[in-house]
C-alpha cells in the first residue's frame, strides 16, 4: 500500500513543482495553433505534446503521459468525457477563437495543400471560387463553420470558470495587424489564468517571437478576408453567418 502511494506521488511530483496550473489546448484547424502553442511554450518553457487527430479517452492515460512528459496536450478533436474529467482532476481548458471570416480562407488554402484534414469531398471541386462558395454554404453537407461552431459548444458544455478564451486578433500582434498592447494584454491574461510565474520582460520576450515561424504559416494577418472574398462572397457570408459573427463579437 506504501509502496503504492509513493508511486502515485513520484508520477504527480512534477505537476507539484511546477509554477503554473495544469491545462490543455482545444483549438479549431487553422485558427492559430501554433501562434497559442508558441505562446504557452514561452510561457511555461515547456513543449505542447500534439495530438491534431482523435484523443485517446482514457483521461487517466492522459493525465500520466502529460505528467510524466512535463508539458501539455493539445489537440482539434477532444470529447466532452475526456475533458470535463481532465477538468475533475484539476486541469484546465484553452481555446482560441479566430474571425470565422479569416478562419475560411486560411482553411481555403489548407485545402489545396497535400495534408488536407477536411473533409474528402472538398477535393473534388477544382475550381477555387466554387470550392470557397462550398465551404461556406455546405451544399454538399458539411460548411467550413462546423469547424469552429463544433469546438464552440464543446466548449459551452464546461464549466466557465476553467476555460480561457484566446482571441487570434489580440495574440497576433502588430506584424499580423494587430497591436502591440493588445498583444501583452492577452499574454498577460493567459499567464494570469495559469497562473504562470513569469516577469514582464519575459512577456515581451515572448510576445517579440510569436508571429510566423510555424509549420502550417502562412500569411497570419487579421481582415485578410475583405481581399481574399469577392464583395459578392461577402455578401453570402453574412447573409448565412451575420448573427453568429455578431454573437462571437465580430461585426
Amino acid at each position: 500500500m506504501l509502496k503504492r502511494i509513493i508511486c502515485s506521488l513520484l508520477v504527480f511530483l512534477p505537476f507539484i513543482l511546477e509554477a503554473h496550473d495544469k491545462f490543455v489546448v482545444l483549438t479549431p484547424p487553422k485558427c492559430g495553433t501554433h501562434l497559442i502553442v508558441k505562446a504557452l511554450d514561452g510561457l511555461v518553457e515547456k513543449e505542447a505534446t500534439r495530438w491534431l487527430g482523435d484523443l485517446p479517452e482514457n483521461a487517466q492515460f492522459l493525465t500520466v503521459k502529460i505528467t510524466r512528459g512535463g508539458g501539455y496536450v493539445v489537440c482539434h478533436n477532444w470529447n466532452y468525457d475526456t475533458l470535463d474529467s481532465l477538468i475533475k482532476r484539476g486541469y484546465k481548458v484553452i481555446f482560441i477563437l479566430r474571425d470565422p471570416r479569416d478562419h475560411l480562407v486560411s482553411v481555403l488554402d489548407w485545402s489545396f495543400c497535400p495534408n488536407w484534414g477536411g473533409p474528402k469531398h472538398i477535393l473534388q471541386i477544382k475550381d477555387r471560387e466554387e470550392r470557397l462558395r462550398e465551404l461556406i454554404v455546405g451544399e454538399r453537407g458539411w460548411r467550413c463553420y462546423e469547424f469552429i461552431e463544433s469546438r464552440l459548444k464543446l466548449l459551452s458544455s464546461l464549466p466557465s470558470k476553467y476555460c480561457f478564451t484566446v482571441r487570434f486578433e489580440n495574440l497576433v500582434g502588430p506584424q499580423g495587424g494587430g497591436s502591440e498592447e493588445e498583444q501583452l494584454k492577452e499574454l498577460n491574461a493567459l499567464a494570469n489564468f495559469i497562473n504562470a510565474d513569469v516577469s514582464q520582460e519575459k512577456i515581451e520576450e515572448v510576445a517579440e517571437n510569436l508571429w510566423g515561424n510555424s509549420p502550417t504559416f502562412h500569411i497570419g494577418m487579421i481582415g485578410r478576408w475583405r481581399y481574399d472574398m469577392t464583395p459578392e462572397q461577402i455578401e453570402l457570408y453574412h447573409s448565412i453567418y451575420r448573427k453568429k459573427l455578431r454573437k462571437l463579437g465580430y461585426h
